[in-house]
């Protein structure tokens, strides 16, 4: 229990679980790497959107259906925003 200092009220604390391991599919995506992806759809500004393991891939100047090869330029979060490869 956490006990206030300030008013005196009582709070259960909850201990946080390990953090679950990646798939082997999430850890290839990694900056700097080239890797074939298929587009599964268009987002809001128009690129194309690729989605391996938990991460979701954005590929500019590409159509729903495509199979391309990128490189990652940069990640955030679950997010990653590639370069197509010509």
């Amino acid at each position: 229990m956490l006990l206030c200092e300030a008013c005196g009220s009582k709070r259960p604390i909850k201990k946080r679980k390990g953090a679950a391991k990646a798939p082997a599919a999430a850890a290839a995506v990694e900056g700097g790497r080239e890797m074939e992806v298929s587009i599964d759809s268009i987002s809001k500004k128009g690129d194309g959107v690729a989605h391996v393991g938990k991460y979701i891939l954005y590929v500019s100047g590409v159509k729903v259906g495509a199979r391309v090869k990128v490189r990652i330029t940069k990640i955030s979060g679950q997010v990653a925003f590639t370069q197509k490869i010509l």
